[in-house]
């Protein structure tokens, strides 16, 4: 990928997207935001790059000199053998021919080296290069976990509105059913109603306060993952008449922007960029390693006398790897391997994106169709309840045909609900498959990170 791509693209990913506003206030878009401030994955990821921005200031050291000081100090103790006449054998009393003298001797020794690497094999090119390609696929990588977070707070959204437009739906319908129970059972009463039509009422209303029940568990289900993913309380009120975000033109518009601005792309062309940078560091360890090497040191108690010397060197130092046992060639090609291995990844997640990508646009397109098609059938069997429940005022109809046509109303409109909420969950995927599911595409009211700042204080700041 070019210099020039690799802006583009950048800049394809942090473009600002025009967004509609929501219908009904900026719930989803609270939701959003909160999810970006609390996730605990966000911050981990945060801080993984800031370790990966590390590699930049490290491979940088290898192109600055190393100063460093030293000293060491002591006591040593020897005994020496002198020759003496036979005059100081008698006087001392050795027979052997020789004196032992002992001697104490104090040494100290301090001074300054620096060593500047000169030709490293084109090692510290490609180290740098290598590093700052994994900075950027680390940059890349944070952009796809903040998509997958503001993915599952969308996905958690549009569950809690269904769960409790549902819980309202069934709520309603055991309602209606318990009050049409209590009529039923005073026209029985009154020998106006048949047994049969009220048992049929009675069971009726089981089956909703068994419907109430079910609803209410996945309500409080969809509302421990809205907590647990988002940070926050559930809101009393979520809709899911949110408009999101428009999608592309087409399916192929769509697949283009995915492989322009995926984030998952877009860090793994980063990671075959930095492995074969790797080969060439690899490969470097073969070459000659030049460096220039400098010494200063003073020395106290260099003989018994108490002696000191000063000393100073300027030298040049080369090392040349000639056998190392196979192990440089084995790593050499175990580093071209892996370049085959980041190659064989990205073309992977190029089929992988294009087929999410048309999956995604399928599943959005049939859910908008879906949610077209119920409501239509919700409002035509609402007229349709109506219609029975005349006749049924006028003994043209039973109580089991009222039943059975609130019981259509019901699963229309239960119907249309999940198809909301898949057209929603739909078109987030679908923004997320092309690489525009972020923060600052999205323009959310949140403060932003910045990955940059940590960046330069570790490139540019103070170091040892």
């Amino acid at each position: 990928m070019s210099a020039r791509a690799a802006i583009r693209a950048a800049v394809l990913a942090l473009a600002p997207l025009p967004l509609a506003a929501p219908a009904h206030g900026q719930a989803l878009r609270d939701a959003l935001a909160a999810a970006y401030r609390t996730s605990p994955d966000l911050v981990a990821e945060r801080a993984r790059l800031r370790e990966t921005d590390e590699r930049v200031p490290q491979a940088l050291a290898n192109t600055r000199p190393v100063l460093q000081a030293f000293g060491s100090g002591g006591l040593s103790h020897q005994n020496t053998n002198l020759p003496v006449n036979s005059v100081s054998n008698v006087a001392v009393g050795s027979e052997g021919g020789t004196l032992t003298v002992p001697i104490n001797l104090s040494r100290l020794t301090y001074g300054v080296s620096i060593s500047e690497p000169l030709f490293r094999g084109g090692r510290t090119r490609a180290e740098l290069r290598e590093a700052r390609d994994l900075v950027a696929a680390g940059r890349w990588r944070l952009l796809s976990v903040e998509a997958r977070v503001l993915l599952d707070a969308a996905t958690d959204y549009a569950e809690l509105a269904r769960a409790q437009s549902q819980m309202a739906l069934v709520g309603d319908r055991e309602a209606t059913l318990a009050a049409q129970l209590r009529q039923a059972t005073g026209r029985f009463a009154a020998g106006a109603l048949v047994r049969t039509d009220l048992l049929a009422t009675d069971a009726a209303h089981d089956e909703a306060v068994a419907a109430v029940a079910t609803a209410r568990a996945q309500l409080a289900a969809a509302r421990s993952a809205f907590a647990r993913d988002i940070g926050t309380a559930p809101p009393a009120r979520a809709t899911l008449e949110e408009v999101p975000p428009p999608p592309p033109p087409s399916l192929a518009d769509a697949q283009e922007l995915a492989i322009a601005r995926n984030p998952q792309i877009l860090s793994a062309q980063k990671l075959v960029e930095a492995s074969r940078q790797r080969v060439r560091d690899v490969f470097g360890e073969g070459l000659p390693n030049v460096a220039l090497q400098g010494v200063a040191q003073h020395e106290d108690g260099v003989d018994f006398r108490g002696e000191h010397a000063d000393s100073q060197a300027l030298l040049v130092s080369v090392r040349v790897p000639i056998y190392t046992g196979g192990v440089l060639s084995s790593r050499v090609r175990a580093a071209r391997d892996e370049v085959e291995v980041q190659a064989a990844t990205l073309d992977r997640l190029h089929a992988e994106i294009r087929a999410f990508v048309e999956s995604s646009w399928e599943a959005y397109a049939a859910a908008r169709e879906a949610v077209r098609l119920y409501a239509r059938e919700a409002a035509t069997d609402r007229l349709a309840l109506t219609g029975v429940r005349a006749q049924a005022a006028g003994g043209e109809r039973t109580q089991q045909d009222v039943l059975a046509a609130q019981d259509l109303v019901v699963v229309a409109e239960a119907h249309r609900l999940a198809a909301e909420r898949d057209a929603l969950v739909a078109a987030y995927t679908l923004l997320a498959a092309t690489g525009g599911l972020s923060a600052t595409r999205l323009a959310l009211d949140v403060p932003r990170y910045d990955p940059e700042i940590a960046y330069r204080r570790v490139h540019y700041g103070p170091g040892r």
